[in-house]
């Protein structure tokens, strides 16, 4: 009996503190740019389209990857396909910053920029603070963020 009650502490437990086994990992501010950066030199050297091809794959759907046009339009976004296609210039989080603008304004006369901004924390389920790094590629904004 004390070892079946064992195995099961030990089962829940691990469920417990990792959450679903099939949940993605949390990324630190230091990989969203790593990542941020390695896409954008994917596109340099492959491509918009080509690029898109490969970042669409399943092992990317764990990651906070997603592109944008200069004018906020979504073309990719790993983690929410629903939102490709829309205009996200004008959204603001929950003090009613405007991120995105912020950001498309800074990358029209800088390579890279960076904001934080607060936002629903899928891991938390709570408002937490968002970081997110873009970069820019031509007419593009190649950006991954993660949860402080």
């Amino acid at each position: 009996m004390k070892k079946k009650l064992l195995a099961l502490s030990l089962l829940f437990n691990s469920l417990a503190f990792t959450g679903s086994a099939w949940a993605r990992e949390r990324m630190t501010p230091e990989e969203a740019i790593d990542l941020a950066k390695k896409a954008s030199a994917y596109i340099k050297k492959n491509g918009k389209d080509k690029a898109f091809l490969e970042f669409s794959k399943k092992e990317y759907t764990d990651y906070d990857l997603g592109v944008l046009d200069m004018e906020g339009k979504v073309l990719l976004y790993t983690e929410n396909v629903k939102i490709v296609g829309k205009d996200v210039q004008d959204i603001r989080d929950a003090d009613g910053k405007q991120f995105v603008k912020e950001c498309l304004a800074i990358l029209k006369i800088k390579p890279s920029c960076s904001v934080e901004y607060k936002w629903p924390d899928p891991f938390t389920q709570q408002m937490g603070r968002k970081f997110v790094y873009l970069e820019r590629v031509g007419d593009l904004a190649i950006g991954s963020g993660a949860y402080k």
